[in-house]
């Protein structure tokens, strides 16, 4: 497979990640259509809420 297209037409993913202690704790789907906001969310409230 090659980047033709990304390259040709500046075609590239977004994705939603937390990092933590310098390792991805938590990787998002390819966006726009693939990430979850509201899972981000819960995944910050389960790790940070009661701190």
């Amino acid at each position: 497979m090659d980047n033709n297209a990304n390259v040709a037409y500046g075609v590239s993913f977004e994705r939603v990640c937390i990092v933590q202690r310098q390792k991805i704790a938590y990787l998002g789907g390819k966006g726009p259509f693939f990430y979850n906001l509201q899972e981000v969310r819960l995944w910050l409230e389960q790790n940070y809420s009661k701190r």
